[in-house]
């Protein structure tokens, strides 16, 4: 009996029932109909699912950009690659065009466009499409890796590395070892002094200005001298040049401070 022609009990009676049977058989929500119904290529045909997955799956398909496609590559040594459609978000940001497909990859350089051949399944069944991305060099030899490997496998060489590299990285890549003998040779030089160090670099010790230093004078030319002589002597302190260098300066043009005072009481009574 359709809906409008129940009465209110009936409606009710009948959802409850409903829902019992719902809830024996599990429960179905709106993301488990819309994964049952879902095609990757859709054709508007389908006879998967119900008809409500059908609906949402057609309506969230209309809200897709399929221009360029977002890349998985978690398990690309395995040969397992997942592709899906981009949101507004995405294209609005450049994610897929302007920046790498891949999902975690940020790079905007040096970017590739491809058109792949994606063979995938989905419903029990085997599909293929061919698709657009833009991938960078690294992405894009890690997409071509599973493949990679057959080939050599074939061939009877090795597997292709896991990174790649370009050849300017090759071209600036340095040895290491190098640099830094490199580096320890500068370092070295930096700490070689020139060559014997003059008179006047050698540090000397810090003389008092009070004390005035007599040290008696050698000639070279007299042979006759001890070597006793020759010895430096013990400095003499002048303590008449250190009584004065402590002494305070005299100012001439300074008055006595007794005029200072008959002045003062000169002037308070006269």
């Amino acid at each position: 009996m359709a809906l409008s022609k129940m009465s209110a009990w009936d409606k009710h009676v009948k959802f409850l029932n409903d829902y019992k049977k719902s809830k024996e058989k599990g429960c179905k929500t709106d993301s488990m109909a819309l994964r049952e119904a879902y095609e990757f290529v859709s054709t508007g045909e389908s006879t998967v699912g119900d008809a409500w997955g059908r609906k949402l799956a057609e309506a969230y398909c209309k809200r897709l950009y399929k221009e360029y496609a977002l890349v998985d590559l978690s398990y690309y040594k395995n040969g397992k690659i997942g592709m899906r459609w981009r949101t507004e978000s995405e294209v609005v940001s450049g994610k897929g065009q302007f920046q790498c497909a891949t999902i975690k990859c940020p790079e905007k350089r040096s970017l590739i466009t491809l058109e792949v051949p994606f063979r995938y399944i989905e419903h029990k069944q085997k599909k293929e499409a061919l698709v657009k991305v833009r991938l960078c060099p690294q992405c894009n030899h890690k997409m071509q890796y599973h493949h990679q490997v057959k080939k050599n496998r074939s061939l009877g060489l090795e597997p292709p590395p896991d990174t790649f590299t370009t050849s300017e990285d090759t071209k600036n890549e340095q040895p290491i070892k190098e640099e830094e003998q490199s580096i320890k040779e500068e370092h070295i030089k930096e700490e070689e002094p020139e060559g014997p160090r003059r008179p006047e670099q050698t540090e000397q010790q810090p003389v008092t200005a009070t004390a005035s230093i007599k040290r008696p004078k050698i000639e070279p030319d007299d042979q006759n001298i001890n070597e006793d002589v020759k010895k430096e002597a013990p400095p003499e302190i002048d303590r008449e040049a250190e009584r004065l260098a402590w002494a305070p300066k005299k100012d001439d043009d300074a008055e006595p401070q007794t005029d200072e005072f008959d002045d003062f009481l000169a002037e308070m009574f006269p």
